[in-house]
């Protein structure tokens, strides 16, 4: 397979779980007002994470198209990944805070804390990736994290929908 081919395929799942996640949340069976802050919360996760993969998946492919030297390829989109992840990662813990802070708790504290390391995880290897190893490997790999990260918080997503009919 080649390097393009998995970008798109990686794309691919990255818009399915997206879409997928719309579903659930269209099938919930609630406006959107009547939703817990921390299920909105990880809705936004999911669709974020779904579209930070998606679109850096995507990235490459014009830069191929364009003739960069492939080491340029993985470094640019290493380095502006890392920027938009960073960004992303910021703007979750935020607005996680301020959830926190209006007095809803942390339902998943475990999901969290496996959230922020592969999240850090990521970051580590998109720095490495942009100064040092210049990959395809790497890069597609720390694709694979997050999708896995965004796949993660839609089973968390399910799993406390449900919990809130069973109650």
């Amino acid at each position: 397979m080649s390097e393009a081919e998995a970008l798109l395929t990686l794309a691919e799942i990255a818009t399915t779980l997206a879409g997928f996640s719309g579903l659930v949340a269209a099938f919930r069976g609630r406006s959107l007002e009547e939703w817990h802050p921390r299920d909105l919360l990880i809705l936004w996760l999911i669709l974020g994470l779904g579209g930070l993969s998606m679109l850096f998946s995507l990235l490459p492919i014009p830069m191929f198209q364009a003739g960069l030297a492939t080491r340029t390829i993985w470094r640019l989109a290493s380095l502006c990944f890392f920027a938009c992840l960073l960004v992303a990662m910021t703007v979750a813990l935020v607005a996680s805070r301020r959830v926190a802070r209006a007095g809803h708790r942390v339902r998943t504290p475990r999901v969290n804390a496996a959230a922020t390391s592969i999240g850090a995880a990521s970051a580590v290897a998109l720095v490495a990736n942009a100064t040092w190893l210049m990959q395809a490997w790497l890069y597609s790999l720390v694709l694979v994290l997050v999708l896995t990260l965004a796949f993660l918080y839609l089973a968390t997503f399910i799993f406390n929908i449900q919990a809130q009919k069973d109650a």
